[in-house]
């Protein structure tokens, strides 16, 4: 299930091997991983070691343990990094205005990639949908569809006009 880890930084390493299971077994939101005796094992490590590394993981959002329930994968919560994120001495306000700029300018890329991929048919058999996403896009970003599909490459902005 896992493979062994040198000792050197044990709870760093003992992180990456649980990062690299979840992520190489495409474990998803309560999917549950082995016990911390069975993860000791598999490293060759303490309990106390693994239970320090679940202990980080679950500090910033990304696992879940509970008695009797064992160790399970948690759905992510941007709001248990970001509170953990003000201890940083190096993070201020203004790192954080430009994470915010990052992250609002690859919400518009995203965007922009789906309105330069979606057909006319698309757009059309799920009519509310896209309505209520134009909305909420428009709340968050500040962006309407309609700006969006006039930048289009085609420069055809085409018929379907939901949402604007």
């Amino acid at each position: 299930m896992f493979n062994s880890i040198e000792k050197e930084n044990l709870s760093k390493r003992i992180i990456g091997a649980i990062k690299n299971h979840i992520l190489q077994n495409g474990l998803m939101p309560g999917d549950r991983l082995a016990t911390e005796r069975e993860m000791a094992e598999a490293f060759g490590m303490s309990r106390a070691s693994v239970r320090e590394a679940v202990k980080i993981l679950e500090a910033i959002g990304v696992l879940e343990a509970r008695p009797k329930h064992g160790i399970s994968v948690r759905e992510f919560d941007p709001q248990a990094l970001i509170k953990y994120l003000s201890f940083i001495p190096s993070i201020n306000k203004k790192t954080i205005i430009e994470m915010y700029e990052l992250r609002r300018a690859v919400d518009i890329g995203i965007v922009e990639m789906v309105i330069e991929r979606v057909t006319e048919d698309q757009l059309e058999s799920d009519a509310e949908g896209v309505k209520t996403s134009c909305r909420v896009l428009h709340a968050r970003l500040g962006v309407s569809l309609c700006d969006l599909r006039s930048n289009r490459k085609s420069g055809d902005s085409g018929s379907w006009t939901g949402g604007c």
